[in-house]
């Protein structure tokens, strides 16, 4: 499993795309991951379930980084 963060503009416009350097084995695993670090690193942190990726950003940011998870 490869977690892959995107950045992308407020427009969704991208800006960046590569992976996270963690290991992990299974996407329990990932997911669990995700959610520590986005939680940690972002003051403002979701799910979007219709897109299937996990987003974060600061109050005041112009980038929002999404995080989705490859096999």
């Amino acid at each position: 499993m490869v977690i892959i963060q995107t950045v992308v503009d407020l427009d969704g416009n991208l800006i960046s795309r590569k992976p996270v350097n963690v290991r992990v084995s299974s996407r329990e695993e990932a997911e669990k991951y995700i959610w520590e670090h986005i939680a940690k690193v972002f003051s403002h942190h979701g799910y979007e379930a219709e897109h299937g990726y996990w987003w974060g950003r600061q109050k005041e940011d112009t980038q929002i980084s999404r995080f989705t998870i490859e096999s």
